[in-house]
Formats: structure tokens, C-alpha cells, sequence
């Protein structure tokens, strides 16, 4: 996912205000990154206003099913149950995968 923030503070604004955006990238972006065998999931491309730089969010697949967990969390809170029906299903292949 490709953001945009003028400031470090806003961006960290973001990923906490924004929960349920946030871990529907990450489950989207671990599905993705299995799907192509990578070993790393790619989150997020930020760019800072004024800045020709671009930042990577990355995860290493040792992580994934950790944050699968968390999201799992958020989903089923928010009431999202596709979501929290997706992830579930996507971290079980992970974690069969990962025996």
C-alpha cells in the first residue's frame, strides 16, 4: 500500500488510529508475499511531503503469523467477520506450512 503523510507524526498517527486499514493491508500483504513464495511481506511504501525518499514497511516471514494473530484481534472486535474468517484461514496454511 502506497501512503502519503507530510510528517513522521502523522504517519504514526495512521497506523494507530487506523487499525482495522492496517491489518487489512498486512493480511492482504503476507497473502500476497505466500502466494509468490517471498520471504518478506512489503506493507507499506510511505512518501513524505518534501522528501524524494520512499520508506518500506517490511515483514519478515517469521513474523507473519504473530501479526496474523493481532489482526485476527482487530477483526473480530470490529465485527469484520470475512476479514477475521480470511485471516484465521490464512494463518492456519501459515502455520501448517511453518510446522
Amino acid at each position: 500500500m502506497k501512503v502519503n503523510f507530510e510528517t513522521f507524526e502523522e504517519y504514526e498517527k495512521y497506523i494507530q488510529s487506523e487499525e482495522l486499514e492496517v491489518c487489512r493491508t498486512i493480511k492482504d500483504s503476507i497473502y500476497e508475499s505466500l502466494r509468490l513464495n517471498r520471504e518478506q511481506a512489503l506493507l507499506f511504501e510511505i512518501h513524505f511531503k518534501g522528501s524524494n525518499y520512499v520508506y518500506e514497511v517490511r515483514l519478515d516471514n517469521d513474523q507473519w503469523i504473530n501479526s496474523l494473530n493481532k489482526c485476527l484481534k482487530v477483526f473480530t472486535g470490529e465485527g469484520a467477520s470475512n476479514l477475521a474468517i480470511e485471516t484465521f484461514e490464512l494463518k492456519s496454511d501459515l502455520e501448517e506450512l511453518f510446522a
